[in-house]
């Protein structure tokens, strides 16, 4: 949030961006099963797009 006036964002525009990325990537799993990503490559997006959402999950309430 804190460079959300760097792009000329409001508050309320930067929250709902974040909800849509939220949104878009909420079934990443099923989309790289679908695609027969690895289960060891899996995992290590898991660790990444996990803690990113679950931050991202914070400032977008």
């Amino acid at each position: 949030m804190a460079y959300a006036s760097s792009f000329r964002l409001s508050d309320a525009e930067c929250r709902r961006i974040l909800r849509d990325v939220l949104d878009g990537t909420k079934g990443w799993r099923d989309v790289a099963l679908s695609n027969n990503v690895p289960m060891k490559e899996l995992s290590r997006f898991a660790e990444a797009l996990d803690g990113l959402r679950s931050q991202l999950e914070h400032l977008a309430d």
